[in-house]
């Protein structure tokens, strides 16, 4: 096992390291290059073919949109929701209150918003995005994400995507919450850092977990790298994931960067499960 000492472009803070074995990081540079050549030949497919919705594949004007029946179907999340996780409440008079969750025991994150309900429509991107390589979705999702988030876009100081441990990027190919937080960032002219945080231990998959087991789950999965710049003290930061359930996630996410100094975390996500469990 050798070390891994990818440097980052800023200082650090002190955390625990990461062993990630010398032939891991080869693969996963390869794999990388592999995803930028396919992303290159998805491009060249859409400069010949038409545009298509990023839902049903019917016809559209523009590049990376949906049509207007998918746009009507999708539950955008707008009214009132929590004022700490976002989940959506049944009545607008409860805006600005905090729900059930969120009173008996306050996540270390401030504020989460979401861009969607997580349905049959938003599920099945998801699913597209991840599993079947579909990276040429990034836009479309992405400004779901920029609409709904523009308010904690703009208060950040620097975007972290939630990180997938080694093993299953190694699987995956790539990221997809650091697809988002990087197209998210040029959009906004925002910073965005893939390796400060980390998931150094393999979790388990959270789906059919009740909400206690999720949150037992990833409890203390996440670290700050030992080089970790320093612009996490006293700055603002916005964790980016593609799905939220019960937030124990974002939650141990938040309070590990609260740990290493950050003066506050956020995050912005693009579909949540509507009801708490």
């Amino acid at each position: 096992m050798a070390r891994c000492k990818r440097s980052l472009r800023h200082s650090s803070t002190k955390g625990p390291s990461v062993l990630v074995p010398v032939g891991i990081v080869v693969i996963l540079s390869f794999n990388k290059h592999m995803l930028a050549i396919r992303q290159v030949a998805r491009a060249a497919l859409h400069l010949i073919l038409p545009p298509l919705c990023s839902s049903c594949q019917t016809p559209v004007s523009t590049p990376h949109a949906f049509c207007h029946t998918c746009w009507g179907a999708m539950q955008r999340i707008d009214g009132a929701v929590c004022v700490q996780c976002g989940i959506p409440f049944p009545s607008p008079v409860l805006e600005g209150e905090k729900c059930i969750h969120c009173s008996a025991d306050e996540p270390a994150y401030t504020h989460v918003r979401a861009a969607a309900t997580y349905d049959d429509l938003s599920r099945a991107l998801v699913l597209r995005l991840k599993h079947a390589d579909q990276t040429d979705l990034i836009p479309s999702l992405g400004q779901l994400m920029l609409s709904c988030g523009a308010s904690l876009l703009m208060q950040a100081d620097l975007l972290v995507p939630v990180p997938l441990h080694y093993t299953r990027l190694i699987r995956r190919q790539f990221n997809q919450s650091a697809l988002l937080a990087r197209w998210l960032a040029e959009k906004t002219n925002k910073a965005v850092a893939t390796q400060i945080l980390v998931r150094h231990r393999a979790t388990k998959t959270q789906g059919h977990k009740k909400r206690t087991e999720r949150f037992k789950n990833v409890r203390d999965a996440f670290s700050v790298h030992e080089q970790a710049p320093p612009l996490i003290k006293n700055k603002n930061i916005l964790l980016i994931d593609d799905v939220m359930t019960t937030g124990a996630t974002l939650h141990e996410c938040a309070k590990t960067l609260l740990q290493a100094g950050a003066l506050g975390v956020n995050g912005l996500v693009l579909a949540r499960v509507a009801l708490a469990e």
